[in-house]
């Protein structure tokens, strides 16, 4: 028992020397920064640690990321949008018709998942959203 009591104490000075500790509640602290597991980022520059980066297609190919943000921002936070672009064009179009959409909180990916997945069909393409 004095055996295993001093190894928790070894784990325990290490994760402080790592500046990593945990609580009761699930929030991680690492390096100053709180991350909430099933919640939203304190910090506003990462999205949280289970977000959903979501393939999308069925876009219009000349969309901009400006355009596709305000699709997406009503279901929550954008934190990024990579649009596959055939470089070739001029100016650069979308070379397949998709994108990734990263939010910052799992739930907003799964709900714009439910609001416009087969359900929603924008200009100038023929069939509707596939997320």
């Amino acid at each position: 028992l004095v055996e295993e009591r001093t190894d928790l104490n070894t784990i325990k000075k290490r994760l402080q020397e790592m500046e990593v500790y945990g609580d009761l509640q699930g929030t991680l602290h690492n390096r100053g920064t709180k991350k909430k597991m099933n919640g939203s980022l304190d910090h506003p520059d990462q999205p949280d640690i289970d977000a959903i980066k979501m393939f999308v297609g069925q876009i219009p190919r000349s969309w901009s990321e400006e355009q596709l943000r305000e699709l997406f921002e009503p279901f929550g936070s954008v934190y990024e949008i990579n649009v596959l672009r055939d470089r070739s064009q001029n100016p650069p179009q979308s070379k397949a018709g998709c994108c990734f959409v990263t939010y910052y909180t799992r739930k907003s990916a799964l709900e714009a998942q439910n609001s416009l997945h087969n359900l929603k069909i924008l200009p100038g393409v023929r069939d509707s959203l596939f997320i």
